[in-house]
């Protein structure tokens, strides 16, 4: 991954990406959530994701609906707090120390996913 993003950004260099986000295999699935925490360890999961929401820069979804109602249920991130930070940002206002990564959707398309893409939203 390093590779790819270092030849489309990097100069040739190796670039380590700031966000990456996967699916889970449980994705409509109908199992207790005992069932789901046992074989996917999905609590732990849920935590790491939860982590690494404080360190992440941009996080990209396919769609609106998946911030709005998807991510909003995780500790580290609310929209509507997400959307003032970054306003406040833009007019060189303090955000007195708050930080929250920036989403962008970026709809899968035909043509494929460019790194260029996700400069347009950060």
């Amino acid at each position: 991954m390093s590779k790819a993003l270092g030849e489309q950004i990097g100069n040739g260099q190796p670039v380590w990406p700031i966000a990456i986000h996967g699916h889970y295999a449980d994705a409509a699935r109908r199992q207790s959530r005992e069932e789901i925490n046992s074989t996917y360890k999905i609590m732990r999961r849920i935590e790491a994701k939860e982590l690494s929401l404080d360190a992440t820069e941009i996080v990209i979804t396919n769609t609106r609906q998946e911030i709005e109602q998807q991510w909003r249920l995780y500790d580290g991130f609310d929209p509507i707090l997400e959307r003032k930070l970054r306003a406040r940002i833009k007019r060189g206002v303090s955000c007195h120390g708050r930080f929250m990564p920036r989403m962008a959707v970026i709809p899968p398309g035909a043509g494929g996913f460019e790194v260029s893409d996700v400069n347009k939203h950060i």
